[in-house]
């Protein structure tokens, strides 16, 4: 049960962590004047949700064991 709410605890930060990389890409993109590579800005955003939720899942596993 303990994974359980560590997984999903973790997911909801990625979620979280992706939204705040995509408008910090975006607004960044808007100040450079040039538009946003979609390529990059997935491969970005795929790279914080993993990490993200591996980290927070294992932090959140770690303090309810």
């Amino acid at each position: 049960m303990t994974l359980l709410i560590a997984v999903w605890a973790g997911i909801g930060f990625a979620v979280f962590a992706t939204g705040v990389a995509d408008r910090k890409m975006e607004k960044r993109a808007r100040l450079r004047g040039a538009p946003l590579n979609l390529n990059d800005r997935f491969k970005t955003l795929i790279l914080v949700a993993l990490a993200s939720a591996i980290i927070f899942a294992v932090v959140t596993y770690n303090a309810l064991k």
